[in-house]
């Protein structure tokens, strides 16, 4: 009976399909939809043929995606002696994406929009774990049809969508290339995805396709977002790009909203001056000092307009003027910030406020009392109030800084040495903490009086490899720097052989460290991580900031050096 439930179910998805209405974060609606708590998803499930005995040490670790900035939370489900399980939603949001993981047999992404049942036969996944969907996993409940569709879609695309990925890498990583050279190859590593998607629609039509196609589309404007930080975007470009929206509660989709947001908060070069004088015109006085920031304000011009100009006196400028005035400066760029917002559509404009906040927790609730008096969305203030609660309870049991963590251990081992190669500069170690808290903390023990860098990254990442590759520059000019790099290598999808094996093929210098699935997860819970590659900086005070880096070969390095 339960088999022939589940393939009804599955057979019956176009009906499904047509009764699942799809609704935007920025649609009306979606204040009916998140306050009623009989919209909440149930997503249950039960593991076939187990015992607790047989699959002692197996965890159900799942990440529900929202729209904050970090994109998503990870959670973690009790299995019960008959194998059921439950994982526990808390917000009625449209499809929205969990990323699940069943020890080592199973990983998927599912989609919660109003019922789903996960089947799981532990007796076939043991001898043949799955990914996505495969033989011992089954979907039923009314969101069994898009379950199946896009995770068969994952399966498909992943054994063919490498060279898209590499193609929109390199491209949106060149700094070399001007804008219309950019646009030009971002156009054709799409038509990669776009040819891969129709083959797959032609083979399985389906009334599920608009999730694949709203999915290619969000990751589309998503990564154009990208090309124009910090630069101007075309008037027609943005309003087609502003048009789009995301109906699933997706990565993809929330990466829409979030490169956006960034779009919305940089500024260019130009208004970036602009701001510089303006925020130090109502601050610097006396004649002696008002001289200096016009010699510095000349210079600075000069720097933007890519003209010829006295380094020297820039870089006394930035200590003299700049870095003493790092908070003012933060509060006129969070003004430009909302006065952007001002130019979107209402609604928008304050889904875009949930994904602006910084990554620290204790800069938050600053973050959110500044911007809930200009939010006007029912849903978006809610849960704005409930974020800041969030942020006080974690607070509260968060009493320490990183400086006085340092007192918890006196421990300085990075860990079990398995390699070291003097030809290259690299030594290689086995992690032994659990906790991100005496991780870090022994971390700071080892190299006392340095600031660190910590690079956590995977070997199946494509971003954290050419980042390695291109960083050997950088790190020479950093080399007298009290500065202290560290690579964290996560053994989730990888092994250390695999781990070993690539820091030898691409020579990468300075310390490695292979931690396990406990530890990562606790580095992306405390220091409210999303994905790979993660940096944390952590200064020589133990002040530590997740959001001062996006990547070691790109660094700036006189912001670097301000924060020493």
């Amino acid at each position: 009976m339960i088999r022939l439930y589940f393939i009804l179910l599955v057979s019956c998805g176009s009906f499904l399909a047509l009764a699942q209405e799809t609704i935007p974060l920025t649609s009306p609606a979606m204040d009916k939809l998140f306050f009623d708590a009989n919209n909440i998803p149930t997503v249950k499930g039960k593991l076939l043929n187990y015992s607790p005995e047989a699959f002692r040490n197996i965890r159900l670790d799942y990440k529900i995606t929202v729209p904050i900035e970090g994109n998503h939370v990870a959670r973690n489900a009790k299995i019960q002696a008959d194998g059921s399980f439950e994982l526990l939603l808390k917000h009625a949001f449209p499809f929205q994406q969990i990323h699940l993981e069943v020890g080592t047999y199973y990983v998927g992404e599912i989609i919660a929009n109003d019922s789903l049942f996960i089947e799981l036969d532990m007796e076939i996944l043991a001898l043949d774990p799955v990914r996505y969907i495969g033989k011992g996993v089954q979907f039923g409940g009314k969101d069994a049809g898009i379950n199946v569709y896009t995770n068969r879609f994952n399966n498909y695309q992943n054994s063919k969508k490498g060279s898209f990925y590499k193609a929109r890498q390199e491209v949106v990583m060149n700094n070399q290339l001007d804008l219309v050279q950019q646009r030009n190859q971002f156009e054709a590593a799409y038509k990669i995805w776009d040819a891969l998607m129709t083959d797959y629609i032609t083979a399985y039509p389906s009334e599920y396709e608009w999730a694949i196609k709203n999915e290619r589309d969000s990751d589309y404007y998503a990564w154009l977002f990208t090309m124009y930080w910090q630069k101007e975007m075309p008037a027609d470009l943005l309003e087609k790009a502003l048009a789009h929206q995301p109906l699933l509660v997706s990565q993809t989709g929330m990466n829409y909203y979030k490169y956006l947001c960034r779009l919305m908060k940089l500024v260019t070069p130009a208004e970036n001056f602009e701001l510089t004088q303006n925020v130090l015109y109502d601050r610097v006085v006396g004649e002696e000092n008002i001289q200096d920031l016009q010699t510095f304000l000349t210079q600075y011009e000069l720097k933007i307009q890519q003209k010829e100009y006295d380094d020297l006196i820039y870089q006394r400028g930035v200590r003299q003027f700049v870095n003493t005035n790092q908070e003012e400066f933060k509060q006129a760029r969070l003004d430009v910030f909302a006065r952007n917002l001002m130019t979107l559509d209402t609604r928008l404009a304050d889904v875009l406020k949930l994904f602006g906040a910084p990554y620290n927790k204790w800069k938050k609730k600053k973050y959110y009392t500044k911007f809930l008096p200009l939010t006007a969305t029912g849903w978006v203030s809610t849960f704005m109030i409930e974020k800041v609660g969030i942020i006080e309870e974690y607070t509260a049991s968060f009493e320490r800084t990183l400086t006085e963590a340092a007192t918890i251990t006196t421990n300085t081992s990075l860990g079990s040495l398995v390699l070291n190669d003097p030809s290259y500069g690299a030594a290689l170690y086995l992690g032994q903490e659990n906790q991100a808290r005496n991780f870090v903390a022994t971390l700071q023990n080892a190299f006392p009086n340095k600031a660190l860098i910590l690079d956590i990254w995977a070997t199946w990442c494509r971003p954290c490899i050419v980042d390695m590759e291109r960083s050997a520059a950088t790190k020479a000019a950093m080399k007298d720097l009290p500065v202290e790099i560290i690579y964290i290598a996560i053994s989730d999808g990888s092994s250390q052989q695999k781990w070993e094996q690539t820091v030898n093929k691409l020579k990468v210098s300075g310390n490695h460290i292979y931690i396990g699935k406990e530890l990562a997860d606790s580095l992306l819970k405390e220091f409210n991580l999303f994905g790979y590659p993660s940096f944390i900086f952590v200064d020589r005070s133990g002040n530590w900031d997740t959001n001062f880096m996006r990547s070691i070969s790109n660094i700036d390095l006189n912001k670097l050096k301000s924060k020493l």
